[in-house]
Formats: structure tokens, C-alpha cells, sequence
């Protein structure tokens, strides 16, 4: 539990424990953003650069599609409930 409170992945494990600090929850949720930004930087730049603003728009949506279709698909598939 210590190399998992101190690797910022014990509340994806477990929610309900505090360690280090309760507040740590939001340095937590921002580390995958943080670690994801170069890449993702160089993604869109090429996009940008490659399909302009279609392609940009594009991106977002199929982004969007992939992050959030699969919760609305179980919302779906589970009565609207």
C-alpha cells in the first residue's frame, strides 16, 4: 500500500482510502493529463497541420466519441437508468 499511496494509484484501486493527504485526489486525477500532453501536443499539431480545421473538428468529435460514447452506450443498454 505505501508504493501504491506513493505512485498516486491507490484511490484508482481503492476510493474510500486517504493517503498521503486527502486532498491528493486532485494531483491524482491531473497526472494522466500531465503525462498525456506531449503526445498529444504533437498529435494535434499534425492534425492541425495536415487537416486544418476539418481536421481539428474531426478529432475532437472522434475524441469525444471514444471518451464518452462507451458511458452513454451503458446508459443505454441499462434502460436509461
Amino acid at each position: 500500500t505505501i508504493l501504491g499511496c506513493f505512485g498516486f494509484v491507490m484511490h484508482w484501486i481503492r476510493p474510500a482510502t486517504w493517503c498521503p493527504a486527502p486532498p491528493s485526489w486532485t494531483i491524482e486525477a491531473l497526472i494522466p493529463g500531465w503525462l498525456m500532453y506531449p503526445f498529444l501536443r504533437r498529435v494535434v499539431e499534425d492534425v492541425d497541420r495536415d487537416g486544418g480545421l476539418m481536421g481539428l473538428t474531426c478529432f475532437m468529435l472522434l475524441l469525444y466519441a471514444v471518451s464518452f460514447g462507451p458511458l452513454l452506450i451503458l446508459y443505454f443498454w441499462q434502460g436509461g437508468h
